[in-house]
């Protein structure tokens, strides 16, 4: 199981089934910005704590999926082939 902490300003309900999808972009050195996918279950939410840094929820999730984000004149284009076949951490599609 991996897991991520995502700061946003609106979250999902706790045991929420997700997929999420993040673009970094390039870093120096690097030609191409990295698209991350997964799906899981949000196993944490923290809304309107004064002493966090913001408003988020924790995703768990069996893999993580790294691909690099190609850009051409539509914005990013994204090979659903890099994907392959993720599944759902609470195990259920």
């Amino acid at each position: 199981m991996m897991s991520a902490f995502i700061y946003c300003p609106t979250c999902p309900p706790c045991s929420a089934a997700i997929s999420v999808e993040l673009l970094l972009p390039a870093s120096p050195g690097s030609k191409m910005p990295v698209r991350i996918y997964a799906r899981g279950h949000v196993t944490r939410v923290d809304v309107g704590d004064p002493t966090s840094r913001g408003d988020g929820f924790a995703l768990v999730s069996k893999a993580f999926s790294f691909s690099p984000a190609h850009v051409g004149k539509e914005g990013v284009q994204i090979n659903e082939a890099d994907l392959g076949d993720l599944e759902d951490a609470s195990g259920a599609d």
